[in-house]
């Protein structure tokens, strides 16, 4: 059976309907799912473990000064410091065309990568 969608208690960056989407993929019957989350937040406790309880959750960071004020709040959360060669908010559109995906690659931690 699935587990039913239980909203955030505290501040979040998506909306209740996005919440409750990502809920329903990782929540379906079966074994734990594994999430890869770009950013680490307020609500990655709520990400780890409450939406993916019984999964594997990682965080990738690219601000080791926000990394260690989350950590120092929720340190069992597994959280990598990375560095992005891209960003979104200035470039979203160049994205659209998957000729230009090659330049996001980047390289992930051992722990991410090998899981």
């Amino acid at each position: 059976t699935t587990r039913q969608f239980q909203p955030p208690r505290g501040p979040v960056q998506q909306s209740n309907g996005q919440l409750r989407r990502l809920w329903e993929e990782v929540n379906q019957p079966g074994h734990g799912k594994s999430l890869l989350v770009f950013g680490l937040g307020e609500d990655s406790a709520y990400l780890a473990d409450q939406l993916n309880a019984f999964g594997f959750t990682v965080f990738l960071e690219d601000n080791d000064a926000w990394t260690t004020k989350i950590l120092s709040k929720y340190p069992h959360l597994n959280a990598h410091v990375v560095k992005y060669h891209t960003k979104f908010r200035h470039e979203d559109d160049k994205y659209v065309d998957k000729a230009t995906w090659k330049q996001l690659e980047m390289e992930l931690p051992s722990a991410v990568r090998d899981r």
